[in-house]
């Protein structure tokens, strides 16, 4: 594609599989390569936190209406700041976000 065409990546953090699934551990690994690889952006995303919670009591990954508060928004944002820390690529955090404050302290 050439230098003046961005390739980005979207990228779950985990995918809250109890057996066999992506896990954080796994993502890291695969960010890094990718950006050893000179990727221009990567886009973190993964289940939310009801998806967590039907996954494991083995429902699925069905979805389940989420109330977003300040307290539980940006759901990838703990990853997101780890990850920041091991890689130099740019980093698109999605997932929940909703209060313009917020988003400019992370």
């Amino acid at each position: 594609m050439g230098k003046d065409f961005p390739i980005w990546i979207k990228l779950n953090s985990a995918d809250f599989v109890k057996e066999g699934g992506l896990t954080e551990e796994d993502s890291m690994y695969v960010a890094k390569k990718l950006s050893k690889l000179g990727i221009d952006a990567i886009e973190v995303t993964g289940g939310n936190e009801s998806i967590k919670e039907v996954s494991e009591n083995n429902l699925g990954a069905a979805r389940t209406k989420v109330v977003v508060s300040k307290a539980n928004e940006s759901y990838f944002k703990d990853y997101a700041k780890k990850l920041a820390k091991l890689i130099d690529t740019p980093i698109i955090l999605i997932g929940g976000n909703r209060h313009i404050d917020l988003m400019e302290e992370i």
